[in-house]
């Protein structure tokens, strides 16, 4: 079994998920702009799943943030 990330692995994770969802984002727009319809759906279904994927990266740190306040509260 692997051991758990850190927090700073997971807040770095973050980071980098928002520069994907941003880029992302962008390829969107300029895709619709060019008319490509379908290139345009399939980026934006990528987006949608990044999306998603930083929303459980977020409840992951929030989870991981309470359970080193916990610790820290007993010592």
């Amino acid at each position: 079994m692997q051991p758990k990330p850190d927090l700073q692995t997971v807040v770095m994770c973050l980071s980098k998920l928002e520069v994907q969802i941003g880029e992302q984002k962008l390829l969107v727009e300029v895709l619709r702009e060019l008319g490509d319809a379908t290139e345009a759906d399939k980026a934006a279904s990528r987006l949608a799943y990044l999306e998603e994927s930083y929303g459980a990266v977020v409840l992951y740190r929030d989870l991981l943030q309470e359970e080193l306040n916990k610790k820290r509260r007993v010592h």
